[in-house]
């Protein structure tokens, strides 16, 4: 297992290998990973909380006991072979990502939408993310402005695609931490679901 910024170092290298993400990395470059901090569980993993300016408190973004166990249990719970779509609200340090991903069959894609680019950030310290941009159809749209990029992304998928999409997928965190912004996600994907059915 590397160090976190070893970690960190080697997910650069390797997504600076795809175009399409340059402009993301570029963002990265010069964000501060400000709000959040990272520190290892008793498994090993890296933890990670966010600031909620609302409440005063440190909230965590991922399971604080085994953040990867969790996880995998919950994509197993949530996945089924009928959905063609999955979709996520919040990245939490990427666990529940890399979870489903390993699960996705070849007709399957995973979308996740957050609005906190330090979140994105901070998953690289935390994990490999070379097999999520690898071989596998998930996207990770992040930043300001995903409102308007939802429904060109849902205009885009097939037919068949949208009469199978999974209910929306949230993280814990998101109910309190920039909880109207993750709401007003969830909202749009509700609807741009039911419009598509």
């Amino acid at each position: 297992m590397l160090s976190p910024d070893a970690q960190y170092a080697a997910n650069l290298t390797a997504l600076s290998q795809q175009p399409a993400l340059q402009p993301l990395l570029a963002q990265m470059a010069a964000m501060p990973l400000t709000n959040i901090q990272l520190f290892p569980s008793p498994t090993g993993a890296l933890l990670g909380c966010v600031w909620d300016v609302h409440t005063q408190t440190w909230m965590p973004v991922c399971d604080t006991q085994d953040p990867v166990g969790a996880a995998d249990s919950a994509a197993s719970q949530m996945w089924s072979p009928n959905h063609t779509i999955y979709t996520m609200m919040g990245l939490g340090l990427g666990y529940a990502v890399a979870a489903l991903c390993k699960r996705l069959l070849p007709y399957q894609r995973l979308v996740v939408w957050d609005p906190d680019g330090s979140i994105f950030k901070a998953m690289l310290y935390a994990l490999d993310v070379q097999e999520l941009f690898t071989g596998k159809r998930v996207e990770i749209f992040v930043g300001p402005n995903l409102l308007a990029q939802m429904e060109p992304w849902h205009m885009r998928l097939e037919v068949h695609e949208k009469l199978h999409m999974a209910l929306p997928i949230s993280h814990g965190y998101t109910s309190q931490y920039r909880k109207d912004e993750y709401a007003a996600l969830l909202t749009k994907t509700m609807d741009l679901i039911r419009f598509h059915m």
